[in-house]
């Protein structure tokens, strides 16, 4: 049923969702004048009008998430520089993160990649790692480079920087996922999204793509896991 209120939701709010539909087009002269200007530029690797359709065909809001996604994601990049026989489970974590917020803006060669490289440490195949890692990062970091070219032409607002999100905006997220309160939900998230992250593992950009699926019981397990590890 929470599901189901979620995709009521968002197709109720925005009638041209429907274009995410399978074998549905919405025409020009359908949009009623709406204009989608990023949905012109092209990245290697990044499928743009996916990313905007996603976030309700709002640029604004897909430009925040690529934003938060760069800043991310340049942190994580310097930790798996130096991989070895020893760490290849952490590696497997790092990557892990970096394939879920890379499927999350619709960076598919990345999140492809990072899938690939997930499953060979966690069967402890360092030589395929080793083998690919370095090719893994010149990808990613061209991908960054072109997001940030696109986010200065674009003349993103630069907004104020945090280590991570507030802990009591998490945990009213947490509550209003336990009583599928959305409405406190999507305040919770507008406050957390004011801000980027330096540090929070690609959170903020998970916890919008779950919330508008739905998904609040694997928001409310890894928001769980996070609180209880800043209490450790």
């Amino acid at each position: 049923m929470t599901r189901l209120d979620a995709v009521l939701r968002q197709w109720v709010r925005n009638k041209e969702a429907e274009a995410l539909l399978p074998n549905q087009k919405i025409l020009p002269e359908e949009r009623q004048g709406k204009e989608i200007p990023t949905s012109a530029e092209s990245i290697p690797g990044l499928d743009i009008h996916k990313g905007i359709a996603r976030f309700g065909f709002r640029e604004d809001l897909f430009l925040n998430a690529l934003e938060s996604y760069v800043k991310n994601t340049r942190p994580l990049l310097a930790t798996i520089k130096a991989v070895d026989v020893d760490n290849l489970d952490v590696y497997a974590i790092i990557v892990h993160g970096i394939k879920g917020s890379s499927r999350g803006i619709f960076a598919e060669i990345v999140g492809n990649e990072a899938e690939s490289l997930e499953e060979a440490a966690m069967a402890g195949n360092y030589g395929f790692v080793s083998a690919n890692n370095e090719r893994f990062l010149d990808i990613v970091s061209q991908l960054l480079a072109d997001i940030e070219e696109l986010l200065l032409k674009h003349g993103q607002e630069q907004k104020p920087v945090k280590d991570k999100p507030d802990e009591a905006l998490l945990a009213k997220i947490l509550n209003a996922c336990e009583s599928y309160d959305i409405d406190m939900i999507d305040a919770a998230m507008g406050e957390i999204e004011s801000y980027t992250y330096k540090s929070d593992d690609g959170l903020a950009v998970w916890l919008r793509e779950n919330v508008d699926q739905g998904k609040y019981n694997s928001v409310k397990e890894r928001l769980l896991k996070f609180l209880r590890s800043t209490e450790a």
